[in-house]
């Protein structure tokens, strides 16, 4: 049955009447009243109305661009279902499918029979026919294929290279989803166990977890989860690489606590030999004065300072030496005859005890008449100088203590700056970033926003830190985008430096940890173990030539 509109373009087109015929325009217009008069008094006969069908027929029409989309193999039997019995068999498959926790690893025939039985029951008028239950499966795969989505790498970014591919090779040979099924459990688990509230008086939004998720040997009962599903060739033996992503899921965008990641990482590597394609947080331990790292670290190389380029004696093979600006403005940077004699006591220094691993240059201050472009230009010279030893690594250490003059590398700015020139001119020169703080003047440590953002995206800006202590808890109370949180289990979350070392040091790429300002073993102890908290590892040598 046509639309008003629909039946009078019809009688025009019949008619072959030009409405732009201006000389026909008396008649056109009464050829026109004549068909909407023969429409309503004619063509629409009331005993062949049928008003209900016109309207499940209207219902069709306004979803058949959604239907279409959808269900492109399946739309017309669904319509005709419809039409037929009243019932939209899309919303039928909509609910059963989204009740599917594991749905996004669907793949097998008998997954799908499954959900097209379920959504037969709930028809529940009359027991489908086999045809009608076929073609309830492939609308059921029609919407599968709608519905799952491939896994995006940039949400996985924290996550190891092997877990990342698995779930990637995965999706491209099965078209399953792995890290979604995994979100969903995380989600899952955060209806049970994280209340979200409000707060009228503050105007706030707060959510309170009452999950125990840390050091669990089961956490989310993902034995049971990973057992349904064991016999999957895309699940078999990866049970453990199942964990880390619903823990990633859990931590990254269920409770945006990403402080435990980097600790359960490594209790997953340590405790049960998860085999991690990507080492993060790899440290260089450097011995510097006469403490002693914990027996489990073994530290081959020494750290050495001289003011003049000359050492007296060194304890272990290998040496770092640093070079001191032993006054201010009088200095190898400064005063070519003070620069000349320590390139003369260097090489001498070399020729008695072998080349060190590094030589290590102090940020010199700024004056009116030196800056960055003069200290490159000192390096330039420095480095031509002691061409003749060979290959040897020189690094400029960051001053970040807020004294009554300014260092030349100072703050954050300062050092992406001497990062942006060392890779435009493709200078062999490193950076060794100053995390010494003991009265809170480290402009660096106060400012750890600036801090990550710079660094956390160009890991290999930087070869390694200077450090004394780190403060390791922040409160139990964090602040998120979503307002406050609260978790019942008190773990406080890591301080704004700690947070902040460890995400700068997620990188592959190890870096030196060279201890100062250190008072005892037991401080330096304690450095190590919250180092360890940050998700550090610890290794012998210097890969950084």
């Amino acid at each position: 049955m046509l639309k008003i509109e629909e039946y009078i373009s019809m009688r025009k087109r019949k008619e072959k009447i030009n409405e732009f015929d201006f000389t026909k325009h008396s008649d056109n217009m009464g050829k026109i009243i004549q068909f909407v008069s023969e429409y309503f008094n004619d063509y629409l006969n009331p005993e062949d109305y049928n008003y209900e069908l016109i309207k499940l027929q209207q219902t069709i029409e306004k979803s058949k661009k959604t239907l279409i989309n959808q269900y492109p193999n399946t739309h017309g039997f669904i319509e005709e279902y419809y039409l037929n019995n009243k019932k939209r068999i899309d919303t039928f498959i909509k609910k059963v499918c989204d009740a599917q926790i594991d749905i996004d690893i669907f793949y097998k025939e008998n997954e799908f029979l499954k959900v097209a039985k379920e959504v037969s029951h709930r028809l529940s008028d009359s027991e489908l026919s086999d045809d009608d239950l076929a073609k309830v499966v492939l609308a059921v795969k029609d919407y599968w294929n709608y519905y799952i989505s491939k896994p995006n790498r940039s949400e996985m970014k924290g996550l190891d290279n092997n877990i990342v591919k698995w779930v990637m090779d995965s999706y491209r040979e099965f078209g399953v989803n792995i890290a979604s099924y995994a979100f969903n459990i995380a989600w899952k688990w955060s209806d049970k166990y994280v209340e979200h509230k409000y707060s009228r008086q503050y105007d706030e939004h707060y959510y309170i977890n009452s999950y125990d998720y840390r050091y669990q040997d089961n956490p989310f009962d993902i034995e049971e989860e990973y057992e349904k599903h064991q016999d999957k060739p895309f699940m078999q033996g990866k049970r453990d690489y199942f964990e880390m992503l619903v823990m990633y899921s859990w931590l990254f965008d269920v409770l945006e606590d990403t402080s435990y990641w980097p600790e359960y990482e490594k209790l997953c590597v340590k405790t049960r030999n998860v085999d991690l394609k990507t080492q993060r947080r790899v440290l260089v331990p450097i011995s510097n004065g006469s403490q002693k790292y914990p027996e489990e670290i073994q530290s081959g190389i020494e750290y050495i300072e001289s003011k003049n380029g000359l050492i007296k004696n060194k304890r272990k093979d290998q040496y770092i030496i640093s070079i001191l600006n032993e006054k201010t403005t009088d200095n190898i940077w400064t005063n070519n005859s003070v620069k000349a004699q320590v390139v003369n006591n260097i090489k001498e220094t070399v020729g008695k005890y072998g080349k060190p691993k590094l030589i290590e240059f102090r940020s010199p201050f700024k004056s009116p008449v030196f800056g960055m472009e003069e200290l490159i230009d000192k390096y330039l010279e420095i480095e031509k100088d002691l061409k003749t030893l060979g290959k040897i690594s020189i690094a400029i250490k960051t001053n970040s203590i807020r004294t009554s003059k300014e260092p030349v590398v100072h703050d954050m700015d300062d050092i992406m700056e001497l990062h942006h020139v060392v890779e435009k001119m493709k200078l062999k020169l490193k950076i060794i970033i100053d995390l010494v703080d003991t009265n809170n003047r480290n402009v660096l440590k106060k400012g750890m926003e600036d801090l990550i953002n710079s660094l956390a995206s160009k890991p290999n800006s930087f070869i390694g830190f200077h450090i004394n202590k780190i403060d390791e808890w922040g409160k139990i109370y964090g602040f998120t985008e979503r307002g406050y949180k609260i978790d019942r289990n008190s773990y406080p979350s890591f301080s704004d430096f700690m947070l902040g070392l460890s995400t700068i040091l997620q990188g592959t790429t190890p870096k030196l940890l060279i201890p100062e300002k250190v008072k005892s073993e037991e401080d330096l102890e304690k450095l190590v173990d919250t180092l360890y908290k940050c998700g550090c590892e610890f290794e012998s040598g210097v890969k950084n030539d």
